[in-house]
């Protein structure tokens, strides 16, 4: 299990507890019981700390249920920001 944080508007991606190359991150694919923090800058209604379910998903507010197993942290970063435009 992974602690994956993820920042949208370029912002840096971290998460010193469980990366230590952040070429390790890019490569990373998110699993069932990864815990995800998500931060949006000025948006704390977007802010959140979820753990992906058993299938693979979370809910995030206006998206809804997306099931983003599989994703790489940049491939989830572009989804939150292509689905919230």
């Amino acid at each position: 299990m992974k602690t994956v944080v993820v920042s949208l508007l370029l912002a840096l991606l971290v998460s010193a507890n469980s990366f230590a190359q952040s070429s390790q991150l890019n490569q990373y694919r998110l699993g069932s019981g990864d815990l995800l923090k998500i931060l949006v800058y000025g948006q704390e209604d977007l802010t959140l700390e979820t753990r992906l379910t058993d299938v693979g998903k979370i809910y995030y507010p206006y998206l809804g249920e997306v099931e983003i197993v599989g994703m790489t942290v940049d491939e989830l970063e572009n989804y939150i920001y292509e689905g919230l435009k």
